[in-house]
């Protein structure tokens, strides 16, 4: 690794109780070419190469692995308030996700947020979420003005 040989001896020294000698290791030349040699180089070369590839796929794979998807229901932990809230907008170009915490939404850095239940598990597959996002008074003007036409009715969010 290049580190000073009395450097690690004085670590071994410290870790077992022991003195050793650690001896640089010399190559004879013979070694050196045989290691320089066309073919073997290339082959090397190649192997690196493909490691590097995979080391990158590796990468670009587990980034997305770590990088959660939140879904509209979901309950989620909010570091920064120390509470829980229901996700009821998904994530935006920002990276912000639209959370309702005691009846009030709030745009939190997704980064911030890790995922305590899934709405698969707290809600059933039909289930309207109007029910938990709007108000009581925004649901009844929305039936109403789906019905009939409500002169100077508007729905407020």
């Amino acid at each position: 690794l290049g580190m000073d040989k009395g450097m690690i001896e004085r670590a071994h020294r410290i870790t077992y109780k022991e003195d050793k000698v650690y001896e640089v290791p010399v190559f004879k030349r013979e070694e050196q070419n045989e290691l320089v040699d066309g073919a073997m180089k290339e082959e090397h070369e190649q192997k690196l190469q493909n490691i590097k590839e995979l080391k990158k796929v590796e990468a670009v794979a587990e980034k997305q692995k770590k990088k959660p998807s939140f879904n509209i229901g979901d309950c989620v932990y909010i570091s920064t308030m120390g509470r829980t809230g229901i996700v009821c907008e998904t994530e935006n170009s920002r990276g912000e996700v639209t959370v309702m915490v005691m009846k009030k939404k709030f745009k939190v850095n997704h980064k911030r947020l890790s995922l305590y239940v899934e709405g698969k598990e707290l809600y059933p597959e039909d289930y309207d979420f109007d029910i938990v996002f709007e108000s009581k008074e925004n649901r009844k003007k929305d039936k109403t003005m789906n019905k009939r036409h409500v002169e100077g009715m508007t729905i407020e969010e």
